[in-house]
């Protein structure tokens, strides 16, 4: 799961920004973005889209993950 980091941040481009309201929203749900609804969130079609854009949230410090769960929690 991804959990928000709470360090000085990067910027956001605008596809980051979708994605991690995307996380966000789904979060308040109780329920854990998938990486196609990461990927509908920011019109892509590629399956590595999501992935990618996961590392550079991380990167940025916007949230952590942990990798022996699959999901993420914001």
């Amino acid at each position: 799961p991804f959990d928000v980091a709470r360090q000085a941040r990067a910027p956001l481009s605008t596809i980051e920004r979708l994605a991690l309201d995307c996380i966000t929203r789904i979060a308040k749900e109780g329920r854990r973005a998938s990486q196609e609804e990461i990927n509908a969130a920011v019109g892509a079609t590629g399956t590595s889209t999501a992935a990618g854009i996961i590392k550079r949230l991380e990167e940025k410090g916007y949230i952590t993950r942990e990798c022996y769960q699959r999901g993420m929690k914001v």
